[in-house]
């Protein structure tokens, strides 16, 4: 999936909170945990009991990070990937500088983690690689070869499964055999979540125009092949996808750059409807979720969203705007890790808003 291009800042963003500038400290411009320049804002003030951290609520994590693009967290270190790259830092910070995790990867797209490995899809070069979180010094494992745009990875503790758009089909490996293919026939699927034995994956569609998109789940065992069940269906587009354990959610890019939906429905009852969580996004392209709120990226608006998960109203808050592209987005107990690939750099935001 190419990045779409950035279009200007929009009117009319909902919930647009009293904008506090984030202009504390006398840091560098630009600088690795510096607080962000005056065109980016938080919004609203944090929650009761809760303050900023020097250099802010909304910092630059990492800065001088060609494309990033994916980002994931495991244990105290957060992973991103690059244009060639995949680069790692403790979730304390990266005021040392970014380390290098594998260099040489042809195009590392998404990126996913178990409790000990991190795991990454390396579109261009047809790849599946993996790496131990704290580092591999001798080189990342080659954990599939010869795939054809592998897109979206996710990671359990004994296999990994990713996608492939173009073969219309979910695979996994567990390294000690060839891959499986586990689900075929499926309209270019691309981001993937393994969770509670459930794999969950979305389906763009072969009409990124129409309404043929799905999210797609099964329950992954020792058989070959799985059964796909339908969590949603007729969607535009979707493209990131959440799940806790009551329910999944996912973002919609929509028709065009404006119409973007953020969703959810309950995981146990297959007749319950879809609830829409906001509406008129733009671009809405990954998500996070922990205990109370759901959190996006808008890419083509370039902002970091949040809603409760029981609701808004309709009415998301922005936690950040003004950004250059957001796209991937990861989180731990006390923030969100957010890559901005226009703009080069992995930003910070603290929670609690």
């Amino acid at each position: 999936m190419s990045d779409a291009e950035q279009e200007e800042d929009r009117d009319g963003t909902p919930n647009r909170s009293t904008l506090v500038g984030l202009a504390w400290g006398l840091a560098a411009l630009g600088a690795t945990g510096s607080c962000i320049p005056e065109r980016l804002s938080v919004g609203a003030e944090p929650d009761a009991g809760r303050s900023c951290p020097d250099g802010g609520c909304l910092q630059i994590f990492a800065a001088d990070q060609p494309t990033p693009q994916g980002v994931v967290v495991t244990g105290a270190l957060v992973h991103w990937t690059t244009t060639s790259e995949v680069r790692s830092c403790d979730t304390s910070g990266c005021d040392g500088g970014a380390r290098t995790l594998a260099g040489g990867q042809g195009g590392p797209w998404s990126i996913a983690a178990s409790k000990t490995h991190v795991c990454w899809t390396n579109a261009d070069s047809g790849e599946v690689m993996a790496c131990a979180a704290s580092g591999c010094d001798a080189g990342p494992s080659v954990v599939a070869s010869a795939q054809v745009t592998p897109r979206g990875i996710a990671a359990s503790e004994v296999n990994y499964f990713w996608t492939s758009p173009d073969w219309g089909a979910v695979l996994r490996d567990d390294v000690s055999s060839a891959p499986q293919w586990i689900a075929t026939n499926q309209e270019r699927p691309t981001s993937v979540l393994f969770w509670d034995e459930q794999l969950v994956w979305v389906n763009e569609g072969d009409d990124l125009q129409a309404a043929t998109g799905m999210v797609q789940h099964c329950s992954v065992g020792a058989a070959a092949i799985c059964k796909p069940e339908p969590y949603a269906k007729n969607l535009r587009h979707p493209s990131g996808i959440a799940m806790d354990a009551t329910r999944v959610y996912w973002t919609e890019l929509g028709a065009n750059a404006s119409d973007g939906t953020v969703s959810h429905r309950m995981r146990g009852d297959p007749g319950s409807a879809a609830v829409v969580l906001a509406a008129q996004q733009a671009e809405p392209f990954a998500m996070v979720v922990d205990g109370a709120r759901a959190y996006w990226t808008n890419r083509a608006g370039g902002q970091v969203m949040a809603c409760a998960i029981g609701g808004c109203a309709g009415q998301p808050t922005v936690l950040a705007e003004g950004l250059s592209g957001p796209s991937g987005i990861a989180q731990d107990t006390e923030a969100l890790y957010v890559a901005e690939t226009g703009a080069s750099r992995v930003l910070k935001i603290v929670k609690g808003w």
